[in-house]
């Protein structure tokens, strides 16, 4: 399965721990606002994990976002902008995690394995 199902009362902490399921050595973080592509998103803008998608988007509706590992960190950021919610991919690197600006064109299942070797 390379999807998660969403809907209004899902949380960010379950969405977050399903991405990582998926991909240990990455994971995603939501914000308040957008970024450009290439560029970070700052700690204050981040949300807390308790919240549910109906407090982000009060449109939200029940949702299959793909999670396939041929997909870029770009894309899948993309995939969560589409729906209004705005996140971040980060990855792993040497016990520290990093948002994946300079890598946000590679696709998911090579920023988790390379990443893995690195740690």
């Amino acid at each position: 399965m390379d999807y998660i199902i969403i809907n209004p009362e899902t949380t960010i902490s379950k969405i977050q721990e399903l991405f990582s399921s998926y991909y240990p050595n990455l994971k995603i973080e939501f914000y308040k606002k957008w970024h450009e592509s290439g560029e970070g998103s700052p700690d204050k803008e981040r949300i807390t994990e308790d919240r549910i998608l109906l407090d982000l988007n009060p449109n939200i509706s029940k949702d299959v976002i793909n999670l396939s590992q041929h997909l870029t960190a770009r894309t899948i950021e993309s995939e969560f902008e589409e729906r209004d919610l705005h996140i971040q991919v980060f990855r792993k690197r040497n016990g520290t995690w990093l948002q994946t600006t300079t890598s946000d064109d590679k696709p998911l299942a090579v920023l988790n394995k390379e990443l893995t070797i690195e740690n």
